[in-house]
């Protein structure tokens, strides 16, 4: 069934000393883009995200405008979340 590479074969040894290093060349990559995700995007995301969203639609309702800097940031500073000026349309305001 199973036979045993040929000492004679130089081709077995140089494909797999390739694929060991595809495959270390890969897992490393992989760890350092979850490590990156877990330690610098995660954290600013779900802060950046709700605080935005939710002065946004504080903003709205208050009739201010959500893309003005001068509107948003004290009054994401007043609501004590992270925020920065709206920057694209978000959901509600194509709500009907």
């Amino acid at each position: 069934m199973f036979e045993p590479p040929n000492p004679g074969n130089q081709y077995s040894v140089k494909t797999s000393g390739r694929r060991v290093y595809n495959a270390a060349l890969v897992a490393t990559v992989v760890v350092y883009f979850l490590a990156l995700y877990y330690f610098r995007i995660s954290n600013r995301t779900l802060k950046l995200d709700f605080g935005a969203f939710y002065t946004w639609a504080h903003a709205a309702r208050m009739g201010l405008d959500p893309y003005s800097s001068d509107a948003v940031m004290p009054l994401s500073r007043r609501l004590g979340v992270e925020a920065m000026r709206a920057n694209y349309p978000p959901p509600f305001f194509m709500a009907p």
